[in-house]
């Protein structure tokens, strides 16, 4: 049986930037999971909901990287044993080699592919329920040739009168990661590109500004007038 222990989370979160969500690093404050959302007000819905499962999912994410990364490394020392290095050819090694290039292909590709595909589908929901919740918008269709979240974002915008600019640097990523899903959707996984290890953490912390500026001004437009 293989278990995570400390130094990989260590090691997977100075990497990744990811850590469990509101923990901080005893040894190195400097890890923490305080950049996953947290509503900076009395736990107003649906905000409080979106806070909470916004954690369950950087957690998910997390624990995932390094299962993956604990299993990459099981398969380095596997060709660094007697019985891979001191013969020619085995069944043993030839399962060995195919088994390393398979975790080192789930971590480098898969590993980072299907965060931003969760947090993209984590961000729609959360859109809508903001359309529920705070716009009495029950369906909800985007125009043609409009994603559904630049539509939702659109709609909650305008719908509550809301000051909020997506900075550009967003916009593209959100542009990126559609592309992303379609491609992986369609089994086209070659064409995705390669994605950085700070991607996943990068899009979570876009997530927590984007919803802090909408709480804040979804609440002083439903509770101050």
């Amino acid at each position: 049986m293989i278990t995570i222990n400390e130094v990989t989370e260590i090691n997977v979160a100075k990497k990744y930037g990811l850590y469990w969500s509101k923990s901080i690093c005893v040894d190195d404050p400097k890890i923490n999971g305080l950049y996953v959302y947290q509503p900076t007000s009395l736990p107003f819905e649906p905000f409080y909901e979106i806070s909470q499962k916004l954690e369950q999912l950087n957690n998910h994410i997390f624990l995932q990287l390094c299962a993956t990364t604990n299993r990459f490394e099981y398969a380095q020392d596997a060709i660094s044993d007697s019985n891979y290095t001191q013969i020619d050819w085995s069944l043993y090694k030839e399962v060995a080699d195919q088994n390393l290039e398979s975790w080192d292909y789930n971590l480098k590709v898969l590993s980072l592919i299907n965060p931003i595909i969760l947090i993209s589908t984590f961000l729609e929901w959360a859109l809508k329920r903001l359309l529920l919740v705070c716009c009495d918008v029950h369906k909800f269709k985007a125009p043609k040739g409009k994603s559904n979240i630049d539509a939702m974002l659109e709609e909650i915008i305008n719908k509550l009168g809301l000051q909020v600019e997506i900075p550009q640097s967003f916009q593209e990523k959100l542009d990126s990661y559609r592309f992303i899903r379609n491609k992986f959707a369609h089994g086209e996984w070659d064409q995705i590109g390669t994605l950085q290890d700070q991607d996943v953490k990068e899009y979570l912390v876009h997530i927590e500004k984007l919803f802090i500026v909408l709480e804040a001004q979804i609440i002083h437009k439903k509770y101050t007038y």
